[in-house]
């Protein structure tokens, strides 16, 4: 990281801030999904089940 902010700018905490931001996201997109797929196709909890698996 230190020649990328040499070449480029920037620091390492908002390089750090932009990581956690990534994270988030991967973190909370499975269930953003789930719902989409849920409202999408109008599908009930009990349909949903099949699903039960991406959450291990």
């Amino acid at each position: 990281m230190p020649r990328h902010l040499e070449r480029w700018g920037g620091s390492m905490a908002n390089w750090q801030r932009q990581i956690n931001v990534l994270r988030t996201f991967a973190e909370l997109r499975q269930g953003h999904v789930l719902n989409h797929i849920k409202n999408y196709f109008n599908l009930s909890d009990e349909e949903m089940a099949i699903f039960d698996e991406w959450n291990r």
